[in-house]
């Protein structure tokens, strides 16, 4: 239900802010485990509530555990912890949502771990007003849903859309800004469509070939047959639903205050994503697709965790956590190591070409050439 809308660009400070805040209160709140929750999605709730509230943001540099100093905001503020709560409870549904769906095994002592920050979770959400059966009433309805024989995409999108504009109107409310509640409520709703339909697009083939439901099969296609890709019909028709909720987005935004950014967020780069994801010849003038490096880098670590899950699922068998966990703990660190080979393949990831190259002589006939980095100013 979440998870695609990576929606930043090469250069992108702020974003790379908001995110690695997120991250840091979810690994002060819940765990060094819980940093590999973060998402693109509640990032864009974060930036939504902060630029809409036009208070300064005051940032100051922290140790992150990829081994590198990153910038977060200076004061936690309540929206990053009430998120924080909001993307603990959202995982706990996924995996329980993706244990259902494919019938995997996970280990008692991962179910416990994850209860526990779920637990927690809950708390800091009610404290907050917000009432956590609205995020687990989502995915049951989800799942009721996807089990009528006649079900419509409309309905199939209706229960990510609620959800969202809940967790946005409660954003805007903790955020201190309650008159753009009606606001936040239908900007949440239009990306909660957004976020199910691109789901829908981007695991079309995964989902088909494990056998697993899909929206587009089963509204748009003959759910009895396989088809191992989507049609140019149905992309056309899915890219217009998609613009509609693109433009009530562009729609509300407009009577924000402090817009520009959000107006690049969610019409530049939102379009070109759009575009990107369903095939479609109207892509905006933005930026050209994005480098491998990039979109490695730039998958949420959600994946991460969702990965090490299942592989911890598929170790155990059956048997006790203990006997796997060995195996399972070297999978993790194997990904760790790869992930920082990718990080350092190329500053930030952006793609950028080198624009100076600079020679200098360390003596006794060594020559070293440093090339600048467009991204953080720094020859390397």
């Amino acid at each position: 239900m979440f998870g695609h809308l990576d929606l930043a660009c090469c250069g992108d400070e702020k974003f790379d802010i908001y995110k690695c805040s997120l991250c840091h209160t979810l690994g002060k709140e819940y765990g060094m485990m819980a940093r590999l929750f973060t998402n693109y999605d509640m990032v864009l709730c974060i930036l939504t509530a902060l630029n809409t509230g036009g208070l300064e943001v005051k940032t100051k540099r922290k140790l992150c555990p990829m081994i590198s100093m990153n910038t977060i905001l200076e004061n936690e503020s309540p929206l990053l912890k009430y998120l924080a709560a909001v993307t603990v409870l959202l995982v706990s549904e996924k995996i329980k949502d993706d244990i259902h769906d494919e019938q995997i095994h996970v280990p008692h002592k991962m179910v416990q771990w994850l209860a526990k920050k779920r637990t927690n979770a809950e708390i800091i959400l009610k404290s907050y007003g917000f009432d956590p059966f609205i995020i687990e009433n989502a995915f049951t309805v989800q799942r009721m849903y996807e089990k009528r024989e006649e079900a419509t995409l409309d309905q199939l999108t209706e229960p990510s859309a609620l959800v969202m504009s809940e967790i946005y109107a409660s954003a805007a409310l903790i955020d201190g800004i309650p008159e753009y509640e009606n606001a936040f409520r239908q900007i949440g709703y239009s990306i909660g469509k957004i976020i199910y339909l691109l789901d829908s697009v981007v695991d079309y083939r995964s989902d088909i070939s494990k056998n697993l439901f899909n929206p587009l099969h089963k509204c748009y296609l003959n759910h009895k047959e396989t088809n191992s890709t989507i049609p140019p019909a149905v992309y056309e028709k899915i890219f217009l639903l998609l613009k509609d909720s693109q433009r009530d987005i562009e729609s509300v935004i407009e009577k924000l205050p402090d817009i520009s950014y959000l107006r690049d967020i969610f019409t530049k780069r939102l379009a070109k994503k759009i575009a990107e994801a369903t095939k479609s010849t109207d892509v905006p003038e933005y930026r050209g697709r994005l480098p491998l490096i990039k979109r490695i880098r730039e998958a949420s670590p959600l994946s991460l965790f969702l990965t090490f899950t299942s592989k911890l699922a598929l170790a155990s068998n059956g048997k006790e956590f203990g006997n796997s966990c060995v195996g399972s703990i070297i999978f993790l660190i194997i990904m760790f190591i790869a992930y920082r080979i990718i990080c350092g393949v190329c500053c930030k990831g952006c793609g950028c070409p080198p624009q100076d190259k600079v020679t200098v002589d360390h003596g006794c006939g060594k020559y070293r050439t440093y090339i600048k980095d467009p991204c953080s100013n720094r020859y390397k």
